[in-house]
């Protein structure tokens, strides 16, 4: 990830390739990938992230939706 406002960049573990997108909401961070996956991370909480189904193409934009 890289953060605009500072051109930082930030390791995100799990992806193998890398993240494309990301948002940050309602208390968690979702990420797309290169390797086709997206990954919700909760930030309070250290350790694994969520793995979501891989798609057959990169993840270019994700949203988060309270639906």
């Amino acid at each position: 990830l890289e953060s605009h406002a500072t051109s930082s960049r930030i390791e995100v573990p799990g992806h193998k390739q890398p993240v494309l997108c990301s948002v940050f909401g309602e208390g968690i961070l979702v990420t797309g990938s290169a390797d086709c996956t997206v990954r919700v991370w909760t930030p309070s909480i250290r350790g694994e992230s969520i793995f979501k189904k891989a798609h057959s193409k990169p993840i270019r934009s994700v949203d988060i939706s309270r639906d």
